[in-house]
């Protein structure tokens, strides 16, 4: 060849196959029916595979389709219902509870909704239930008004047997309950009278159920030296002082006061004396 020429290599056609190699004596040949287990047995565990995640992803479309719905406007919180509420507003009721009527009714946590209802000064206890599809229903219970109280600007308010300031006095409450005096000035609704209320908040929870239903009891003053002393009406309607003493062993003193109501004509009586609950003693005017 000249100088410049391309040779080119042209490979050579494929010659027919050889003899097949010979079997070898050493391989251990596998039976042809464990080989179509082995191919069964593997079949099945591809087939339990799909079905594990055929079921995963169906679990997780039915929870994106529950959580889709409940995030949806069909399950808002159509309706606030309020049960068992005398004296405190229904409106600030809803208002406490924080929940509006466009919250979805899933993320309602019932008990941090009713832990603020209760911070209301009448709640004594509240329940938070949910009704599918969109109702939120508040019971509560209210605080019992055992007393009033006279205010800075002569206004009355209501206290209960623990000294709670539940409000001014309103039409509701039942114009029976005595009046405290020397416990101290009531502050805003929901504020807690000092301790040195508590005997003559304890004689205005025990005196109305042993008072026989011709007198009352309208009040029930703690003196500078803590002596209690209670102010009632008698059947003829002159009124009586009841010295109580200072504040222990006042259910005995109750129910020694209630003897003597019981077992003398109260005609004419000015005093009663049960500071010793054994030897009570009387002062007719």
């Amino acid at each position: 060849m000249g100088p410049g020429s391309v040779t080119t290599l042209v490979p050579a056609p494929p010659g027919p196959p050889g003899p097949p190699e010979p079997p070898d004596p050493t391989r251990p040949t596998l039976d042809p029916r464990l080989r179509s287990r082995r191919i069964e047995v593997r079949r099945s565990e591809g087939r339990r595979r799909l079905r594990r995640l055929s079921a995963g992803l169906a679990v997780v479309a039915s929870v994106a389709l529950v959580a889709g719905i409940a995030w949806s406007p069909l399950l808002d919180v159509d309706r606030i219902v309020v049960v068992g509420a005398e004296h405190v507003d229904i409106d600030l009721v809803v208002e406490a509870s924080g929940v509006t009527r466009s919250t979805p009714l899933v993320t309602v946590d019932r008990e941090a909704t009713a832990r603020h209802v209760e911070e209301l000064a009448w709640v004594r206890e509240a329940t938070v239930t949910r009704t599918w599809p969109g109702t939120l229903t508040i019971a509560v219970v209210e605080r019992t008004p055992v007393a009033r109280v006279e205010g800075t600007e002569g206004q009355r308010f209501l206290v209960d047997r623990r000294g709670r300031v539940l409000g001014p006095e309103g039409p509701l409450v039942a114009s029976s309950l005595p009046t405290l005096s020397g416990v101290g000035t009531p502050a805003e609704a929901g504020s807690i009278l000092s301790s040195s209320a508590a005997g003559a908040l304890e004689l205005a929870v025990l005196l109305p159920s042993a008072t026989p239903p011709d007198m009352g009891v309208f009040a029930v003053e703690r003196q500078a030296s803590g002596r209690l002393v209670a102010t009632m009406t008698l059947p003829d309607g002159s009124w009586a002082t009841v010295l109580f003493g200072n504040a222990d062993q006042l259910p005995d003193k109750v129910l020694s006061w209630a003897a003597v109501l019981t077992g003398v004509d109260v005609a004419g009586i000015t005093a009663i004396d049960v500071s010793v609950p054994s030897a009570p003693s009387l002062t007719r005017g």
